[in-house]
């Protein structure tokens, strides 16, 4: 069963419903200070006859909704409360009958007080309903029922520092409240505490613009340790290899030994995944262990008790690649019967496709699209073990993956939106999101700006610009608080608000305070971007103002930053002195930004390709600003280069999805691990490393734009531009993009030097131009 897509739907029309809705926020008296709350609700319903039904439901923080004992859906997106998502589903009739009728809720709240890293706000516990058939509703009030969940008690404590509860869960709790004929008589009724919308609660609802999240069963691929650690674990009747196949299920059991033993299984996934784990058993009761790693360095999330014969379906949301089952009470045999995980994935369009004759290539782009896939919710996520956090340079290079491999730009304009939806009022936009948090950097603002043009050039939507531009223009005057005198941004200036901070990179070699020229070519980019986004609303006078200042940033840079001796820009000018640091990402960014001169470009290049004093990238996200420099100056043959020596190096190191910090350097058999490297910061345990990480997926949109040189930049203008790519010394290409339902299909293939470019197909209102120097056919 799938919601409605709300793309043609009127989100007015959608906000009335609350308006003319009987329905409140409800919750359970008592709880505003409890942390890691569940609660259960229930209200029954009569019907005459069975009727299709529509819900609309939200609740802070999570939901878990069932009619009649069957799922409907779980949520909300993730959301500031300030622009909360509510969702709606179609119940077809065959759900519901004549006669009584349950809806059940399960609801977690994170606490209003719960502390993490970024502060993010929870707000206030609460669920709202609002379910709707033929010429009658039925809201959220105080004659629903509600009881604290007595099969998950509140006593879990937070994963890290970051975000996320531990679970326990107690089997022998469950009393089937979800099934027909259960009596609610002795829960509590509801207590009203807000109206659907509300300054003290909610202050803005909005319908889901986004497709629902897509969930699909995965067992594991194989079993990569089996320890009886004092106790038993056997395979039953069949070859280890066929483990994993077996009609009676996973083909184990499981048996106490001596006291204190602990015998253990770890199944191996693939990939990582994220979503629900589920763990079915017989025989029993037991109680166990489930422990996860996106690598082998696994750590112990959840602990489960279950009566004879259970099964445990997680509640909390995982990401892992490896799951060990650790018994450590048993009150007699068990066999396990099922292990699997309830993906969660956001329905990227299944179409799109890029495959060579270059197998390297071919697992490189793979790898970038299963990074993308779980990265991905309802909002672009940086790395799902760690925070699920909206960043916005994450946000950046995923948009472009998406733009390139998979055409869901509806995606990404909701993530614009509600990047802005937490905007301060004093114009700074927050690093990360969804929820306000503390973290504000220079760069990340600017690179906002970016992601919203690149969406504007990807798919000529003025909507989004035109709704956004005072937000813009909000923005833009608190960028002006950066610059000085001179007309340079300088992160020193005492005008600049204290809790922002600039980013650039992991690398702690660079300099990044003063004026630097890797911020300066950003916000000369910044202003090429406002200018472009105020041509788009109609505002050319001010375009042209952007453009000239964008001019005085670039003259300033070249006078103050540019080191005759070394003949390249310094990272920074502080204190009245030139530091004496260069790096890659501050000289290419110039040449991005159109500062040097021709002769002047020359030399940098040779410099950040030669000179093995040149700080490089501490981050594969930075390869954004290399990749598109070596693009401008026509050194694509270097771009795939350092595609197979990066990427390539890390897939034969084992990453079946992009590491968050990779160092080639390092000894092969290193992976991400805080006390061994691939680190952004070593040695502190109390933040898990991601093997999984957006922002490394930058080969995913710089394959085909730069090395097959496929240009969807002036899409806005009717027309895709092919640029002759280098060949990617492959014989033959297909690349396959849906777009507004239709499909952009090409095929490559190469022969004497020479490139021939066939357009199979095209949208019918786009011009496909190929450039001089390519064969189209």
């Amino acid at each position: 069963m799938k919601t409605m897509v709300q793309e043609a739907i009127g989100v007015d029309s959608q906000i009335n419903i609350w308006k003319n809705s009987t329905a409140s926020w409800i919750c359970q008296d008592n709880v505003g200070d409890m942390t890691n709350l569940y609660l259960h609700f229930s209200r029954q319903f009569d019907l005459a006859e069975p009727e299709p039904l529509k819900l609309f439901i939200s609740a802070v923080s999570q939901y878990y909704v069932t009619i009649n004992g069957a799922y409907i859906g779980r949520g909300p997106a993730v959301a500031h409360q300030g622009y909360y998502y509510y969702h709606e589903y179609d119940i077809p009739a065959q759900l519901v009958h004549s006669g009584c009728n349950h809806i059940c809720v399960h609801l977690f709240h994170d606490g209003e007080t719960t502390e993490t890293l970024p502060k993010w706000r929870f707000g206030k516990p609460g669920l709202l309903v609002h379910l709707a058939g033929d010429g009658w509703n039925l809201g959220s009030d105080s004659a629903w029922r509600v009881r604290h969940s007595p099969d998950r008690p509140p006593i879990a404590g937070l994963i890290c520092k970051w975000i996320g509860y531990k679970e326990i869960y107690h089997g022998e709790s469950y009393d089937n409240w979800e099934e027909p004929g259960y009596d609610y008589s002795k829960w509590n009724y509801a207590v009203e505490v807000a109206p659907p919308i509300s300054e003290d609660f909610v202050s803005n609802l909005v319908p889901l613009d986004v497709l629902e999240l897509r969930e699909r069963c995965v067992i594991p691929e194989r079993i990569v340790e089996l320890s009886p650690n004092l106790g038993y674990i056997s395979k039953i009747n069949n070859s280890f290899g066929d483990l994993l196949r077996t009609e009676k299920g996973i083909g184990l059991r499981v048996s106490p030994g001596e006291p204190m033993s602990a015998p253990s299984v770890t199944f191996d996934f693939g990939k990582i995944l994220v979503g629900f784990p589920e763990v079915a058993l017989s025989g029993g009761p037991c109680t166990f262990e489930v422990w996860y790693g996106e690598t082998l360095d696994l750590y112990r999330l959840d602990a489960v008790h279950l009566p004879p014969n259970g099964t445990w379906n997680a509640f909390q949301r995982r990401a892992f690649r490896f799951l060990k089952l650790k018994f450590i009470a048993l009150g007699g045999e068990v066999s396990i019967s099922h292990v699997g995980q309830n993906a969660a994935e956001y329905p990227f369009n299944d179409t799109g496709c890029l495959v060579t004759s270059d197998e390297q290539i071919n697992k490189i782009m793979d790898v970038s699209l299963d990074t993308l896939r779980a990265n991905t919710s309802y909002h672009y996520e940086d790395c799902p073990i760690r925070e699920q956090a909206l960043w916005v340079l994450d946000m950046r290079i995923m948009a472009m993956v998406n733009a390139y491999l998979c055409g869901n730009h509806e995606l990404t304009a909701k993530c614009i939106r509600q990047s802005f939806a937490i905007q301060r009022d004093d114009g700074a936009v927050p690093a990360t999101g969804p929820r306000v948090n503390q973290f504000y950097h220079h760069d990340f603002m600017l690179h906002l700006v970016a992601c919203l043009w690149e969406h504007y050039q990807h798919t000529g939507d003025c909507k989004i610009v035109c709704e956004l531009y005072p937000k813009l223009l909000k923005l833009y005057e608190f960028t002006t608080t950066w610059v000085g005198e001179d007309g340079l941004v300088d992160t020193d200036l005492d005008s600049i608000a204290p809790d922002v901070s600039v980013f650039m990179d992991w690398n702690d070699k660079i300099a990044k305070s003063g004026k630097t020229t890797y911020l300066n070519s950003l916000y000369i980019l910044y202003l090429e971007h406002m200018a472009g986004l105020a041509q788009v609303f109609g505002k050319d006078p001010d375009a042209q103002a952007y453009l000239r200042k964008a001019d005085i940033i670039r003259v300033g840079v070249r006078q103050l930053l540019y080191s005759q001796e070394k003949k390249a820009f310094c990272d920074a000018w502080r204190a009245g002195q030139l530091i004496p640091v260069f790096s890659q990402q501050s000289n290419l960014a110039a040449i991005l930004a159109g500062i040097p001169t021709e002769e002047q470009t020359g030399h940098i290049i040779n410099m950040v390709l030669n000179d093995k004093t040149c700080i490089q990238p501490g981050s594969a996200s930075t390869y954004w600003v290399v990749f598109m420099a070596l693009a401008k100056v026509g050194k694509l043959e270097n771009i795939e280069s350092l595609v197979r020596q990066y990427w390539g190096a890390m897939l034969d190191r084992g990453a079946t999805t992009w590491w968050e910090v990779f160092n080639p350097s390092l000894p092969s058999w290193t992976y991400p691990h805080v006390f061994l490297g691939h680190c952004p910061m070593p040695e502190r345990d109390w933040i898990p490393v991601s093997c999984c990480h957006a922002w490394s997926s930058v080969p995913g949109y710089a394959i085909p734009q730069y090395l097959l040189g496929i240009d969807l930049s002036q899409v806005y203008k009717g027309k895709i531009v092919l640029h002759q790519g280098i060949g990617l010394s492959y014989e033959r290409v297909t690349y396959k993009l849906p777009m507004n339902g239709e499909l952009l299909h090409l095929e490559f293939s190469q022969k004497n030097g020479k490139t021939d470019i066939k357009v199979v197909e095209k949208p019918s209102k786009l011009e496909v131009i190929i450039e001089p120097g390519s064969t189209s056919k």
